[in-house]
């Protein structure tokens, strides 16, 4: 099962895939709030369903897009790739299945990071 929807990706969305009840992801991302991105997830839950920040932006995808029509995907794909400042890892995930590449993403004291983990199992 792919993390992210194709669906989502092509419309800078990001929805994630998730077997975990929305009972039990809950009370994570509320312990997380405020949010500065939306991210869904297929078990209904979305971020804006908790306390969020301004700035907000909907579509989080909207900046590794732009950069994907500047760099040649084609020979990066399968490489590796540095995503600094990761935060929720919303590229990272996207570069990983789009392009086969493996991430690393170094950030100190963010408490965002462990949205994946969340979204994998409690």
């Amino acid at each position: 099962m792919n993390l992210v929807t194709e669906e989502a990706m092509s419309a800078n969305q990001l929805i994630i895939n998730t077997d975990v009840s929305a009972s039990d992801m809950a009370p994570m991302l509320e312990k997380r709030q405020p949010w500065r991105h939306e991210i869904s997830f297929s078990n209904g839950l979305k971020t804006t369903d908790f306390e969020t920040t301004t700035p907000f932006t909907k579509e989080p995808l909207n900046k590794i897009r732009a950069l994907e029509k500047h760099l040649p995907w084609k020979e990066l794909a399968g490489g590796r790739a540095l995503d600094i400042g990761f935060n929720a890892g919303y590229n990272s995930v996207y570069l990983a299945q789009t392009y086969d590449m493996k991430v690393t993403g170094p950030v100190l004291g963010n408490e965002m990071t462990r949205v994946l983990y969340i979204a994998r199992k409690v």
